[in-house]
């Protein structure tokens, strides 16, 4: 992933500023190269030099003498010019880096014990909850552990609610075995990129056919519940297994966490930046789970997810196999809105913001279940675009730029500012 901006403007801006004695410039100016040398979007920078030059002529930032007005302040400042929340400036006289623990196997073996859960609950329906992503490491010490206590108690059932609700933390190493266990052995799946800035390379994930324990395969359902506390290597599961259309998504839309971040001193100061240095590119979407989050297929609060997989599930196993193609049309919603949008930005006559649509079908059938006063609604059509013969119902529309649905405005309202400006 080839690195879009130039240092130099900044190079340049630190050697013409560096004589000014006054703290708060020399702060701003050793922010800028941190962020320089470690922040996951570097294409993202250009135009960072007239945002900070114009900061330092307003002398805003001079009357600042409080340190944690000044954070709050420069905080803001970063976070808008780069459109970027995760971006945080800390003033921590106190702080002290702790390095994790190296835990011991017993530690370990308690850590697994507490972090899953698994259940066979009514019709031969498996649960599984993870509230920690473990990472590589762990797996190869506590493999045949997690093999007889987890894998091979699933792969029994006949279909999976996957809890992730509750997940808050994990490594994103353990992402490819999870995703592997929903594949089949071969052929491999290529499932992400990550670009880590500091080092400027690039990394692929691929699914592997040597885990541990019996794979539950792709044919069998799944349903990811997601809360929006889910966050992290957690995000990164069920937004690949879901674009995979390896699994639906129920609950709420996840945190929109990072691959990775780094809190990185500024100078010699009191002062430090919190900064995504890694980034995820999906090989199927182009984007990414960060930030925006994942949005869930069946949008419903968190503590009534578990409820609405199994009426899903139940549904599922009602409806004769030829109706279905797979879990991921559980739940769909059509419009014509979606193939204006589709059309506009094949035709590249807009640019769409805001979040991924849901997928739709123009046309269903509908079918009652068996002899119950259940009905099911089944997309009968196929829409394919005329400009790339791509079908956009089921994967849905995907926009150039990602936002909250509640954002979406503000955003495109500062790419037509910033429009006319260059104009």
């Amino acid at each position: 992933m080839e690195q879009h901006s130039s240092p130099l403007p900044w190079i340049l801006l630190l050697c013409s500023l560096s004589v000014n004695s006054s703290f708060q410039p020399a702060l701003v100016l050793e922010m800028a190269k941190i962020l320089l040398e470690n922040y996951s979007f570097p294409e993202n920078l250009v135009g960072m030099q007239e945002a900070i030059q114009k900061a330092i002529n307003s002398g805003e930032i001079l009357q600042i003498s409080d340190r944690k007005t000044l954070a709050a302040v420069l905080t803001v400042g970063v976070q808008g010019a780069l459109n970027d929340p995760r971006l945080t400036v800390t003033y921590e006289p106190n702080f002290v880096q702790v390095m994790p623990p190296s835990l011991r196997k017993e530690q370990l073996i308690r850590l697994v014990r507490n972090s899953f859960k698994v259940d066979i609950l009514e019709n031969n329906v498996g649960y599984l909850r993870i509230d920690d992503i473990i990472g590589e490491e762990t797996i190869a010490k506590l493999g045949s552990l997690m093999r007889d206590n987890i894998w091979d108690k699933i792969a029994q059932t006949s279909s999976l609610i996957f809890d992730l609700r509750y997940s808050t933390a994990g490594e994103l190493s353990g992402v490819p075995f999870i995703i592997s266990y929903f594949s089949d052995p071969e052929p491999p799946i290529h499932i992400d990129t990550i670009y880590d800035r500091p080092s400027n390379k690039t990394k692929e994930l691929w699914t592997t056919a040597s885990i541990m324990g019996e794979q539950y395969g792709k044919k069998k359902d799944v349903v990811i519940l997601t809360s929006r506390r889910t966050i992290g290597a957690a995000e990164a599961v069920a937004y690949t297994l879901k674009n995979l259309k390896r699994a639906i998504t129920v609950g709420e839309r996840s945190a929109g966490g990072s691959v990775k971040v780094q809190k990185i001193r500024i100078a010699q100061s009191d002062f430090y930046i919190t900064v995504p240095v890694a980034r995820s590119v999906n090989p199927v979407t182009g984007q990414s789970w960060e930030v925006s989050g994942v949005s869930p297929t069946v949008n419903v609060v968190a503590k009534e997810a578990v409820a609405k997989a199994k009426s899903l599930l139940a549904v599922r196993i009602a409806i004769p196999k030829s109706l279905i193609q797979g879990a991921g049309e559980l739940h769909m919603t059509g419009s014509a809105a979606e193939v204006f949008t589709r059309t506009m930005k094949d035709l590249n006559r807009a640019t769409v913001i805001g979040e991924p649509t849901i997928g739709g079908s123009l046309s269903s059938g509908t079918y009652q279940i068996r002899d119950s006063v259940l009905y099911a609604s089944i997309p009968n059509q196929v829409v394919l675009s005329a400009t790339t013969g791509k079908v956009w119902s089921f994967s849905g529309v995907e926009p150039h730029v990602i936002a909250h649905a509640s954002e979406a405005l503000q955003v495109a309202q500062k790419i037509i500012a910033a429009r006319l400006i260059r104009k």
